[in-house]
């Protein structure tokens, strides 16, 4: 039997030629990859750079910086207005005459004497009428504040507006507006004892609490007390001689009194 000489199987070496060949291409292209991704040297040292914190690598000493002390400013002390003039205390209002008159007075009230005035009346020293009326802002005859004979000298109370005296005289007489103020008033720091002689107004100053009073002349004693509420109230009105004892209001804070001739009052606190 004749051997066949044996063919040489070159296709198996090509492939693995082409194995070899795609596994170095494989290669190159890889490293090309990876060489490009892979940062440079710059690149390297810029980031252990800027890894490295701040405040260790500036090892220097630091620059102190300046501190600038504020110089205060100039305040100027503004200048104080004009000190305010203390309102002037109104002048009394002197109406003098003779005979029968009658005596305008409403223009006290457009003056600062406020709502409440007091009269200081003198009368003729003849022994004749003397009479006075008092009328209202409307015109009405309001109230008889003097019905004497005779010489007469004494301070009336007015708790509101008057606008006309009616006087009826034989004589010269005087009459005297004055504002309901301590620089003009009679004035009583309770405790204490005041003396008096015909028609009166005290201001009263404390708490007071019980009045003894004494009037000596045989004539009309009438009393009246005034309170800080506007509350009047008759406590006396008797014949004299009078002696007598009253509980006064603690907000008592006037005393009218009608009198002919001299009396007297002790308040106790």
């Amino acid at each position: 039997m004749t051997e066949q000489p044996q063919t040489k199987k070159t296709g198996g070496r090509k492939k693995i030629i082409f194995i070899v060949l795609g596994v170095v291409l494989f290669l190159i292209i890889l490293c090309i990859i990876v060489g490009s991704c892979a940062p440079s040297v710059e690149d390297a040292e810029v980031v252990k750079t800027s890894a490295i914190p701040s405040t260790l690598s500036d090892t220097s000493t630091p620059i102190a910086t300046s501190t600038k002390t504020l110089i205060p400013t100039e305040t100027n002390t503004p200048i104080p207005s004009d000190t305010p003039v203390p309102t002037q205390v109104p002048e009394p209002v002197i109406f003098e005459g003779s005979g029968d008159d009658i005596v305008d007075i409403g223009k006290i009230w457009t003056t600062n004497f406020g709502a409440v005035a007091f009269l200081h009346i003198v009368g003729p020293s003849v022994y004749d009428n003397f009479i006075v009326y008092s009328y209202d802002m409307d015109g009405n005859k309001i109230d008889l504040l003097v019905n004497t004979i005779g010489y007469y000298n004494g301070y009336l109370l007015l708790l509101s507006p008057v606008s006309r005296l009616e006087i009826s005289s034989g004589g010269a007489w005087t009459v005297e507006a004055l504002p309901f103020i301590p620089e003009y008033t009679h004035f009583l720091e309770v405790p204490g004892t005041y003396n008096g002689n015909g028609d009166d107004v005290i201001l009263l100053k404390g708490s007071p609490d019980l009045a003894k009073f004494d009037a000596t002349e045989y004539d009309n004693f009438i009393v009246y007390s005034h309170t800080s509420f506007g509350r009047k109230d008759l406590l006396i009105n008797e014949i004299g001689p009078y002696s007598g004892t009253k509980i006064l209001p603690n907000t008592t804070f006037i005393l009218e009194v009608k009198a002919s001739g001299a009396w007297s009052v002790e308040i106790t606190e």
